[in-house]
């Protein structure tokens, strides 16, 4: 048979990331000036904060072919004991069950926006999972929410991320899933926010270097504040990445197949 085709990239360098996707003179802009080379995209979700309405396919090829590799985001339900207004349930069947639901309209919309294959496989998304104090029940319910994710996805063709803090990773062992993340969007902040030239995806005050060891990290590193490049600033998270971003159907120079390493431990 043919070959399948996934239509991400492993990325090594500094990414940012902003509610709002800028425009594309911005984006011009901070590519030629700035040490950035990928960019999140809020793709969707119930808990997108921001609108995010110049997003489309073109839009995003147009990103693409400017240089930069992307972070394709999906804000869905949050954690049952946070104040988020739309949280997904304690009782995990109805939890996981959220999260097969998620997969299904994150996988649409990357086919929407030109990121998959006609069939709707190869790429890669993130569900970003605020941050939220550990207990055993909302924990469970955690657990139940991202394995839904990560099963669907599997079996759509998508690979699955998560964006989480590295003490939720840590406390919820999101490592011990019965599909685990293929790939990690780790938040751990410094206090002094602004970019860092060596930051490095290691060395985490908070998370093990024996989980996503091969190229499946991104890091944020600092939360919002303001940097200027080329004359143009954006309320921005700055990030560093030994990880998969993705790319739009057709690009060149692409991974060709469907190979992905296990989370080894040492």
């Amino acid at each position: 048979g043919t070959q399948a085709v996934d239509w991400i990239q492993v990325f090594k360098g500094h990414a940012f990331d902003v509610c709002e996707i800028p425009t594309l003179n911005q984006l011009q802009t901070w590519y030629l000036s700035s040490p950035y080379k990928a960019v999140n995209l809020y793709i969707g979700g119930i808990s997108r904060a921001c609108s995010n309405k110049p997003l489309s396919s073109a839009y995003i090829r147009s990103i693409y072919l400017q240089g930069w590799r992307l972070i394709p985001t999906w804000v869905g339900h949050q954690a049952p004991c946070t104040k988020f207004k739309y949280p997904f349930p304690y009782d995990v069947n109805q939890a996981y069950q959220y999260g097969v639901n998620n997969a299904n309209q994150a996988s649409a919309r990357l086919k929407e926006y030109g990121l998959t294959n006609p069939d709707g496989t190869g790429s890669v998304v993130y569900l970003d999972v605020e941050h939220f104090a550990y207990s055993s029940a909302c924990s469970a319910a955690a657990r139940a929410y991202i394995n839904g994710w990560t099963t669907r996805l599997a079996q759509l063709g998508i690979h699955s991320g998560l964006y989480s803090s590295s003490t939720n990773i840590r406390d919820n062992k999101y490592y011990n899933l019965g599909t685990p993340p293929a790939v990690v969007w780790i938040a751990e902040w410094y206090t002094n926010p602004g970019f860092r030239p060596d930051e490095t995806v290691w060395n985490l005050r908070y998370l093990s270097n024996d989980y996503w060891i091969y190229n499946q990290r991104i890091l944020q590193y600092c939360g919002t504040h303001s940097e200027t490049w080329g004359g143009v600033s954006i309320s921005m998270d700055s990030n560093v990445a030994e990880g998969v971003v993705a790319v739009p159907y057709g690009a060149p120079n692409l991974t060709q197949n469907r190979v992905w390493l296990p989370i080894l431990r040492k």
